[in-house]
């Protein structure tokens, strides 16, 4: 019995392997060059060159945000699901409590209705709400299938992030 049982992980591992190589490969021939840490996560920046992404973004501000905030890419290994991952791509000091209140009425709104997931965290040592997004996929192996899933998953946190910041806006002018 133990012995099927470490054939199975050797196979697992195995496959896992073979989902990193190809996410690898994939990322490397869109600019990003990278590898999978210890825990599993591939960091990576969005290369701001890729006009498709960023027609929405116009102002200095916006892309100096696309050029600093870094995504991860993961695996459910049970699922097979890839997940992307926008980490603290918005933060709010603690002390603004108007604003907080904002960003959550935000953030609940947006929710609603969309297939990218948006959170908050507190950050206590920072006295910071932080805003992270993340959108996934089911892993086939298919290259053109998943650089396709990939931009289109981007796209849609990059929209979401609109959305919120959009939301945030109105918010703000209802209380002037």
């Amino acid at each position: 019995m133990s012995n099927k049982k470490s054939k199975l992980s050797l196979k697992e591992d195995q496959k896992i392997k073979e989902m990193q190589d190809t996410v690898i490969k994939i990322m490397a021939e869109m600019g990003n060059e990278s590898k999978f840490d210890e825990d599993g996560y591939y960091p990576f920046f969005l290369n701001t060159d890729n006009k498709d992404y960023f027609q929405g973004f116009d102002s200095d501000e916006d892309m100096s945000y696309l050029n600093d905030v870094c995504f991860t890419i993961s695996f459910d290994y049970d699922l097979r699901y890839i997940e992307i991952t926008e980490h603290c791509w918005k933060t709010i000091k603690l002390d603004d409590l108007k604003e907080v209140e904002r960003l959550k009425r935000a953030i609940n709104q947006s929710n609603f209705g969309y297939s990218v997931v948006t959170a908050y965290w507190i950050n206590e040592e920072e006295q910071t709400l932080e805003v992270n997004s993340n959108a996934g996929y089911p892993y086939l192996p298919n290259e053109a299938y998943l650089k396709d899933l990939f931009n289109r998953k981007i796209n849609e946190i990059l929209c979401k992030n609109w959305f919120i910041n959009h939301y945030l806006e109105e918010d703000r002018k209802k209380s002037i």
